[in-house]
Order: C-alpha cells, then sequence, then structure tokens
C-alpha cells in the first residue's frame, strides 16, 4: 500500500515538474501557427506601349538579374528614332545657316559703322568749311542729311543683327532648337530600348499571362517576379506576448510543406499596428456591443534557406521564439 502510494506521488510530483517545465518553455517560447511565407514581387511591366513581339521565359522559371523576358515591335520606335536623328541633323544644318546670317548681319554692321565714321569725319569737315565761307550752306545741307542717313543704315544694320541672332539662338550647346531637337532623339532613343524588358534581380517568374501578339499599354503588368533574395515568414502574435518578444532574438520554423524540417530565423521587426489597423474598413469598437477579442501583430522573422527545401510565398508555418535571449546591438 505504501510503495502504490509512493509511485502515485512520484507521478503526481513528475507531472508537477513537467507541467511547469512545460509552462516555463510556452512562457519564453511564444509560439503561433498563425504565420506565412513572403518575399518581395516585383511587378514587371513595359514603360512603352506595343505589341508582343517575342516572349523568352514560361512559368515558375528561375531567371537572374538582366535575363532578357519579353521584348515589343520595336518598329514604330525605330522610325521614330530615326526620324529623331534626322531632325537633328536637320537642325544642326539649320543653325549653321543661320550663323552664316548672323556672320553676314555682322559684317554689314561693321561696314555701316565704318561707313559712319568716315560720313562723321566729312561732315564735320565741311561744316567747318561752311562757317569759314567755304562752302555754300546747300553743301552743309547735303552733308547734314548724308549723315542722316549713315546713322540710319547702323541702326538698321544692328537692327538686322539682333534679329538673325534671336532667330538662331544662342551659342553652342546651349540653342534651345539644338537641346530640344538632342532631347527628342534621347526620348526616342530610350522608347526603342524599352520595348526590352529584363529581369531586376534573380527571381522566378509568376502571373505569367504573356504570350505573342498581347497588345501592352505602357506600365500594364505583364509579369511577376519573385525575388530570390530575402525570405521572411510574417507570424501573427497575440498581443499577450508580443511584449517579450525583440528585433535579434533567434526563432524556430517549421512550415507545414516540409513536415520535420526546422528552419532558422531571425526577429527583423514588429509591427506597430495590429492586422486590423491598416484593413480597409478598421473594427469600429465604440458600439455597444462591443467583445474584447486579442488583437495579432505581424513580427517578420528573416528565414535561413535550405536549397534542398526552396520556399514558397503564402506557405503556413509554425513559429516558436526564444525570448530568453537578450539581443545586442
Amino acid at each position: 500500500m505504501k510503495r502504490h502510494l509512493l509511485w502515485i506521488l512520484t507521478g503526481l510530483l513528475l507531472f508537477m515538474v513537467i507541467s511547469i517545465g512545460v509552462w516555463r518553455h510556452l512562457l519564453t517560447h511564444p509560439s503561433t501557427d498563425d504565420a506565412y511565407v513572403n518575399a518581395y514581387v516585383i511587378t514587371l511591366a513595359p514603360r512603352v506601349s506595343g505589341q508582343v513581339l517575342h516572349v523568352y521565359v514560361t512559368p515558375h522559371q528561375y531567371v537572374t538579374k538582366g535575363t532578357l523576358l519579353f521584348e515589343l515591335d520595336p518598329a514604330p520606335y525605330l522610325a521614330a528614332y530615326q526620324q529623331a536623328e534626322a531632325n537633328l541633323i536637320n537642325t544642326g544644318y539649320a543653325i549653321a545657316a543661320d550663323d552664316q546670317v548672323v556672320a553676314a548681319a555682322h559684317a554689314a554692321l561693321v561696314q555701316r559703322q565704318a561707313e559712319l565714321l568716315q560720313t562723321q569725319r566729312e561732315t564735320k569737315r565741311t561744316l567747318s568749311l561752311e562757317s569759314k565761307g567755304f562752302v555754300s550752306h546747300s553743301e552743309a545741307d547735303v552733308a547734314k542729311r548724308t549723315l542722316t542717313v549713315s546713322e540710319a543704315n547702323v541702326a538698321s544694320a544692328q537692327d538686322n543683327l539682333a534679329e538673325a541672332i534671336q532667330k538662331r539662338g544662342s551659342f553652342a550647346g546651349k540653342n534651345p532648337r539644338l537641346s530640344a531637337a538632342a532631347a527628342a532623339l534621347e526620348t526616342a532613343r530610350l522608347n526603342l530600348q524599352y520595348t526590352h524588358v529584363y529581369a531586376p534581380a534573380n527571381g522566378f517568374i509568376e502571373n505569367d499571362h504573356l504570350w505573342i501578339g498581347t497588345a501592352l499599354t505602357a506600365y500594364q503588368t505583364a509579369l511577376s517576379l519573385v525575388d530570390n533574395h530575402i525570405w521572411w515568414i510574417d507570424a501573427n502574435y497575440k498581443e499577450t506576448d508580443v511584449g517579450r518578444i525583440k528585433p535579434g532574438q533567434l526563432a524556430k520554423i517549421t512550415l507545414d510543406m516540409y513536415p520535420g524540417v526546422t528552419f532558422q530565423g531571425k526577429v527583423i521587426s514588429i509591427s506597430r499596428g495590429s492586422g486590423d489597423s491598416f484593413s480597409l474598413l478598421p473594427p469600429e469598437n465604440a458600439s455597444g456591443n462591443w467583445v474584447k477579442i486579442t488583437q495579432r501583430f505581424p513580427v517578420r522573422i528573416e528565414l535561413t534557406p535550405i536549397p534542398a527545401y526552396p520556399f514558397r510565398i503564402g506557405a503556413s508555418g509554425n513559429v516558436s521564439i526564444d525570448t530568453t535571449r537578450i539581443p545586442t546591438h
């Protein structure tokens, strides 16, 4: 009887020890099964409109940064580029012709200024002779009229030069017509370049419904690329657990798609709002029928990949965070 009682007491003690150990573990290692794998998804779209000419990838294909994904028909953009190139050349010729006009107008002004200088000297001498009685008044009047005409010729030449300069524009690369033509050529070159769409990062092609002949408008989504560089799991923890979780703490993760495999992770950040706070219609708790519900806060945990077990966006899992270790910064 005593032995039987001893066994019962030993069992109860063992149960209590185990229960306390489990309780302490759960307290220091909060866990949740409300967790889903995530990664950056890059939306790929052409920067110009056009019809798909070639598609070089297939759904779920792995591609590296710089891989050509698809190509739009470049014909209209090639024609626009050639037209812009010809326009730049013609603008250069026109400016060169205007330079000649400016040079001619400047030369004419120099000539008129020289004529004015000579006329001024002659008029001064004639008026001096007239005052001494050596030249008649009519000759003096002719000299004055000649001076007036010469001055008018200089003013006209100055106006012609100003008009020629204004038509030609400023010198060197600052000429507005030349700058506009060069900008139009660069725009045409970029548009032609944009008919080829490349992978911006390493990753997997998804949401691929693209095929030859598809008409796309500029910035219309064509493909999605799952960036394979960084993977994480968004674990939604109860608010009663969040207070013990800190960035830098280590975590263990299991995924439903890989039973028996444990992944390592590290807490990166904790959301400043609960999951419902950023929804389109956040909950309204001011009504008389309000019932308190424990809120959950997203905790982002960076995953350490295992090559044999690739991650997939949306995969569900279980997360346990070791809160006994204080992260060092």
